[in-house]
């Protein structure tokens, strides 16, 4: 990869997808679809066809968020979890109002009414002292007692959510820009907070003296290994400590280290080599998709990275070998320094292989070599234990047309935490059979379920929190439309 352009589409293609899921997880799809429509934008050879899908995937995003808005009887709109909730939670609206400002600085339509609205529910959830903090029944809070102690953190996200959806600085602001000063003393060694504290202190164009302080100890914190920069943290302020790592890395400390790079940009006087660090750092993390861990740190990620810009190159030839045998010759120019180029060595993989990439020219390419392998199952001693373990059963495998199929689902959670928080069982009918959206309701009256989605031949549920060792059973119809053979697809669980 010649350019940063490629590395956002790259890694966002692995997430690219029309919007769906609970106010979270559509609200990290459309980020990152709107992330990749920028890139789009700027990137030439792009068709019309192109385009318009993209467009349409963060049109219709946009309106399916829409859904997850609501009045709150003390004043202002926010965004909820699930749509039969009344009570809008402050990260998901923040998270609403910084997605939403993209949307419109790319030239989408956003009403001007619910960013009033968002912003005006935001404000009166601010307590006297200047500060904001995530209520008890959230999600992610309430399972980590440490996460309460995040009030810098909260205070620091939601007003930065405020200035950069155009709210005027005021008596509110001024109130939280001075409670992250007073209190920021208390999270010294928590480079999570410094930097999304820098951050906002730089957008209201806060006190000199406090900004350059925070800088220097966001400095001293850096980690350095191999010519990468990079920051750790325990946790965020919306998630507990457990399953933080995927793919061997720490999913916090991608999110830490992205916010941390945005905040030494904004503030200035950050060595060339530090910067360079930390955007390596995140390049050679990323997964065989081009993303991350998962979609909030591949959203911050791809954010950070995205305001680097790209690099110049002229006329490059790049070199490969593996074990000194030449393998491809590239030749990159500013004109296609945007594409990405995937070489298949499987052919020259043998024990103690060697790749080299060499480069003559002027500029500097991005690169990842992955690779992954499978294990005979004669040669696996023991199957790690799964954390959801669900068994589908059906009462029959011969139908006639316009008969029902009685489907029956027993899950449960084996995890070393005391219960997971908003599973999803991804359900589907094969070609020629429907889901009865009365069975789910009635799942939903019972409070046997906590949402549910149909779209086309899939059926998302989601049960917002499975006690560890607890089993949940429900059942539901799929009914046959025309006739078919088939094999019906398999079905998943995940937090």
């Amino acid at each position: 990869q010649g350019g940063i352009k490629s590395v956002i589409l790259d890694g966002a293609e692995g997430f690219l997808n029309f919007v769906s899921g609970c106010g979270e997880q559509s609200m990290s799809l459309l980020a990152i679809d709107i992330l990749a429509y920028q890139n789009l934008l700027k990137k030439d050879g792009i068709t019309t066809d192109q385009l318009f899908e993209s467009e349409t995937m963060v049109t219709q995003g946009i309106q399916h968020e829409y859904l997850y808005i609501v009045q709150d009887k003390d004043g202002g709109r926010g965004i909820v979890w699930f749509p039969h909730e009344e009570k809008p939670h402050p990260w998901l609206t923040s998270w609403g109002l910084l997605t939403f400002q993209d949307a419109k600085n790319t030239g989408f339509t956003i009403d001007d009414k619910i960013i009033y609205d968002m912003q005006q529910w935001l404000i009166n959830q601010q307590d006297t002292d200047g500060s904001y903090k995530f209520p008890e029944w959230g999600l992610y809070e309430t399972t980590n007692p440490i996460l309460k102690m995040k009030k810098v953190a909260t205070t620091a996200y939601i007003t930065r959510s405020l200035l950069y959806s155009g709210y005027e600085s005021d008596s509110h602001i001024k109130k939280s820009l001075e409670y992250i000063k007073e209190n920021i003393d208390d999270n010294w060694n928590d480079p999570y907070t410094l930097a999304l504290a820098l951050i906002v202190l730089e957008d209201a164009n806060g006190e000199r003296n406090i900004r350059d302080r925070i800088f220097g100890q966001l400095l001293l914190l850096r980690n350095e290994d191999n010519g990468t920069v990079y920051w750790e943290t325990e946790n965020n302020m919306y998630s507990n400590t457990e399953t933080t790592r995927f793919w061997g890395m720490s999913t916090y400390t991608i999110e830490t280290t992205a916010y941390a790079l945005m905040a030494l940009q904004k503030h200035g006087g950050v060595s060339e080599e530090i910067i360079k660090g930390a955007v390596s750092y995140l390049l050679n993390h990323r997964n065989q998709m081009g993303g991350f861990s998962s979609t909030q740190d591949t959203v911050v990620a791809l954010q950070a990275l995205n305001g680097m810009g790209t690099g110049e190159i002229e006329d490059m030839t790049i070199n490969i070998y593996a074990n000194n045998i030449p393998v491809a010759i590239l030749n990159l120019t500013d004109e296609n320094k945007d594409v990405t180029h995937l070489i298949d060595l499987r052919s020259y993989l043998v024990d103690g292989v060697t790749i080299q990439i060499t480069a003559q020219g002027t500029g500097s390419i991005l690169y990842q070599i992955f690779s992954e392998q499978y294990l005979p199952w004669d040669l696996v001693l023991l199957e790690k234990p799964r954390e959801l373990i669900i068994n589908v059963s059906y009462d029959s495998t011969s139908i006639k047309v316009s008969d029902m199929l009685w489907a029956h689902v027993d899950l449960m959670y084996n995890g070393s935490a005391e219960s997971a928080r908003m599973v999803l069982i991804d359900l589907r009918a094969p070609v020629g059979f429907s889901f009865v959206p009365t069975d789910f309701n009635a799942l939903l009256d019972k409070d046997t379920i906590d949402n549910f989605e149909i779209t086309g031949r899939q059926a998302v549920v989601y049960i917002e929190s499975l006690t560890q060792g607890e089993w949940i059973h429900f059942d539901y119809q799929l009914e046959a439309n025309e006739p078919i053979k088939g094999t019906i697809q398999g079905v998943k669980a995940y937090d």
